[in-house]
């Protein structure tokens, strides 16, 4: 059995999942309170109605990286990949359409590129989710050994290999 090397340990795997759920945990209690600490300043009323998707997306990401710490195949992690990025997605098109900000006391035109980078994100998210779908299909095919003979790592070192 040769050792993958493109990736990392099931140990620095799991605490890389444990950092990002801090990380998520803090986002959740933050976006709960930002309107409500007056900062920033260009946020609107608004923001109340997209701050239950901010939580939303934040408890997808919490979920699946609690569940990658007890499996976290490489077809399953890229396939939580593609869900995470679609919700993503979802929830930069709602605060498009919502758009909780008001830049008016603002020279430059904030508004504009705030608009254009929301729609960068979504086209950015989407992307991301076909690929993932894409590279969880890979996975799958990588691990049942029925992946074609021209797709480079066709036929896996081990597939009973839990790490992988």
């Amino acid at each position: 059995m040769s050792k993958d090397r493109t990736r990392p340990a099931p140990a620095v795997r799991r605490t890389g999942y444990v950092a990002a759920i801090v990380v998520f945990v803090v986002l959740w209690w933050i976006v709960g309170r930002l309107y409500g600490w007056g900062w920033p300043p260009f946020l609107t009323e608004e923001f109340g109605d997209v701050v239950p998707w901010l939580r939303f997306s934040l408890a997808v990401d919490i979920a699946f990286h609690a569940v990658y710490l007890a499996y976290d195949p490489r077809w399953f992690t890229a396939f939580g990949d593609g869900v995470r990025a679609l919700v993503n997605a979802i929830v930069a098109i709602i605060i498009l359409r919502v758009f909780p900000f008001d830049f008016s006391a603002y020279a430059f035109d904030w508004e504009t590129l705030t608009r254009i980078v929301l729609i960068v994100a979504i086209v950015a998210a989407w992307i991301a989710a076909i690929a993932a779908v894409v590279k969880a299909i890979i996975h799958l095919m990588r691990e049942s050994g029925t992946a074609p003979d021209w797709l480079p790592g066709a036929v896996p070192d081990d597939v009973s290999d839990p790490a992988r």
